[in-house]
């Protein structure tokens, strides 16, 4: 019968569950600092943190003192929060946080094949000169493109 009655809407709430169902509604929490004791429902005030995330509901926090994170590197090993300093480069890329920068590439020459140029067709030479150079770094994937030999520029 109770069943019914929470299936209609009239539940029996304690706190802020039914005694009888599943349901839970916003009112009526038992909290434990930021967590309701009897449903997963947490609250952004009176956190337990212990660095930089909280005990009891594992929330983390943005903090600027370095002090609050277990730093292993540029990444805190508590929440996962990633700093500009320490990387573990192996060329353009970072090891623990997969960081880019703008040097130590490893360019690798991309540009389609042309096929065979016979060295005494000049105008199939030129073109195959003339093409753009396409670049790919074999570590991050970045691209770049270099222009061809463009005569006009060297007159």
């Amino acid at each position: 019968m109770k069943n019914l009655l929470c299936i209609i809407g009239f539940h029996s709430w304690k706190g802020c569950t039914c005694i009888h169902c599943p349901a839970t509604r916003d009112t009526g929490h038992d909290w434990d600092g930021c967590k309701c004791i009897h449903c997963p429902v947490t609250r952004d005030s009176e956190h337990d943190w212990v660095g930089c995330k909280c005990n009891r509901c594992s929330k983390t926090r943005t903090t600027d003192n370095p002090q609050d994170h277990n730093w292993d590197g540029c990444v805190c090993i508590k929440c996962y929060s990633r700093r500009n300093q320490d990387h573990d480069w192996n060329g353009c890329l970072c090891r623990r946080c997969s960081a880019r920068r703008d040097q130590d590439h490893d360019w690798e020459d991309v540009t389609p094949a042309f096929g065979y140029v016979d060295s005494t067709d000049f105008q199939t030479a030129y073109e195959a000169a003339s093409r753009p150079r396409e670049y790919r770094c074999s570590q991050c994937g970045e691209t770049k493109q270099t222009p061809g030999y463009e005569p006009w520029r060297y007159e």
